[in-house]
C-alpha cells in the first residue's frame, strides 16, 4: 500500500529528476583532493580537483523513482567510473562533491570516510549518487564499489 506521503515524495522525486535543473540534465560530479569540513559557507573554489590530466567532472543520470526499504522514496544515479588515463599523476582522493544549474552552484559535498589512492592507471573506482526524497530521511548519500 503506497501512502499519501509517498506518493508526494514519488511525485517530487520524478518532477526533479525530470527538471532541467537539480537533479535534471545538468547534475555534475566532480572529486576533490584537499580536506574539507562540508558546511553552508563552503563553495566549489574551496574544493581542489584531482591533479591527473584526464580528470573532468562527469554528469550524472538520475534513475526512476523506487521504493528503498531503508531510506523509502529514492532514485540512484548512473554508476560513475573514476580512473586516471595516459600519464598517471598519483593522488588520494578525499571526497566528491555534486553542481548543479549555471555558475554551476553547489548542492552538496560529501567526504570519503576513507581517502582513496590512485596511483597509476590500473587504479580505479566508481560512485553511485543515491538521492533521498522521502520524508523519512531526506537528502543524499554517495555509494562507492
Amino acid at each position: 500500500m503506497i501512502t499519501t506521503t509517498e506518493l508526494w515524495d514519488d511525485a517530487a522525486l520524478t518532477a526533479l529528476t525530470a527538471g532541467a535543473t537539480l537533479l535534471g540534465a545538468d547534475l555534475k560530479a566532480g572529486l576533490f583532493v584537499n580536506t574539507v569540513s562540508p558546511g553552508k559557507t563552503l563553495v566549489i573554489a574551496d574544493l581542489t580537483p584531482p591533479p591527473y590530466a584526464s580528470y573532468v567532472v562527469q554528469s550524472v543520470v538520475m534513475g526512476a523513482a523506487f521504493r528503498d526499504p531503508v531510506n523509502g522514496i529514492a532514485s540512484l544515479g548512473g554508476s560513475l567510473l573514476w580512473q586516471m588515463t595516459g600519464t598517471p599523476t598519483a593522488c588520494i582522493i578525499n571526497g566528491i562533491y555534486y553542481t548543479y544549474g549555471t555558475g554551476p552552484l553547489l548542492l552538496g559535498v560529501e567526504v570519503f570516510a576513507q581517502p582513496i589512492a590512485l596511483n597509476d592507471d590500473l587504479d580505479a573506482f566508481s560512485t553511485v549518487l543515491e538521492y533521498i526524497q522521502s520524508s523519512q530521511n531526506q537528502g543524499f548519500s554517495t555509494i562507492i564499489r
